[in-house]
């Protein structure tokens, strides 16, 4: 065994499979359409996929130059560039940064749609070589 290389837990790759499933549970529980419906007037422009829908973006104001696909649970401003899925644009209209480190996790565990931190580790030793 290389103890150069860092130790990684196997509980280490559960915590990304966990966050993917509420990504997918949150976005399948909330309604891309209904998201905006107090933040922006969408008109249906498109039949195909399910539809298209224009309007006004809700973060940047741009008129009609916004577009949302709720059959693909997408949407995207043309004017401001951001683009994302359902929760994306959730974290968005409440003012916050889904870019930002561990902040969508936060975001999933205050809506119950992830389980609360775990705030022990099993306190792991390195054993030989530095």
């Amino acid at each position: 065994m290389d103890w150069t290389k860092g130790w990684i837990p196997k509980s280490a790759s559960a915590g990304a499979d966990d966050l993917a499933q509420a990504v997918a549970a949150f976005n399948a529980a909330h309604g891309l359409l209904e998201l905006f419906a107090g933040h922006c007037e969408l008109r249906r422009t498109g039949a195909t996929n399910g539809g298209e829908f224009h309007g006004p973006c809700p973060k940047c104001g741009g008129v009609d130059r916004f577009m949302a696909w709720p059959a693909k649970g997408r949407a995207w401003c043309r004017r401001c560039g951001t683009q994302g899925d359902t929760l994306h644009w959730a974290m968005i209209l409440e003012g916050r940064d889904p870019g930002a480190r561990g902040e969508t996790a936060r975001f999933l565990r205050e809506r119950g749609h992830l389980p609360t931190k775990r705030t022990t580790m099993p306190h792991v030793r390195k054993i030989g070589p530095a």
